[in-house]
């Protein structure tokens, strides 16, 4: 049953959890999202992080709430990892890194958020994941693949009130 209306504009940030190839990894990443929900708890809408520190391309969320309880993914154009001189199109890190020619930009894996509602009806936080799912592109016509390393952190939003 949902018990609150998520329709609005909210303000965050999201975090990523140290890992293993980047250990000291303390990025926040401020974003905007604007949510129309439906029927049964359902909603979409579209988000933009801070091009200065996240994505830059707009992305589109997908996702439910039920009670008090959210979960969304999030889908972005482009596929951006992180480098070591900042965030990258996975197009332009594999021909710098590897010296391999992409045949076209690679959409990014979606990106599952979950998470609660606070008492007060107007913040959000809980955890997000992504990777360990394949990822397929094509170099000069051959399929290459690999297993996308997991990631994960923390997001906070809020309602904007105006």
């Amino acid at each position: 049953m949902t018990r609150w209306n998520i329709t609005g504009t909210w303000t965050g940030e999201y975090s990523y959890d140290p890992n293993d190839l980047y250990p000291n990894h303390q990025l926040s990443v401020p974003f905007t999202l604007v949510v129309q929900q439906s029927w049964f708890g359902r909603f979409r809408g579209q988000v933009q992080d801070d091009p200065q520190r996240g994505i830059p391309e707009q992305g589109f969320v997908k996702g439910q709430i039920t009670g008090y309880k959210i979960s969304f993914f999030k889908r972005l154009p482009v596929f951006y990892v992180a480098s070591s001189t900042g965030l990258k199109t996975l197009f332009d890190y594999w021909l710098e890194e590897y010296n391999i020619s992409l045949d076209h930009e690679v959409e990014h894996p979606p990106i599952h958020y979950i998470g609660e509602f606070s008492d007060l009806h107007n913040q959000a936080s809980g955890v997000w994941r992504l990777g360990g799912n394949t990822i397929r592109v094509l170099s000069q016509g051959k399929l290459i693949q690999t297993v996308l390393p997991v990631s994960t952190g923390i997001w906070r939003m809020e309602r904007n009130i105006n």
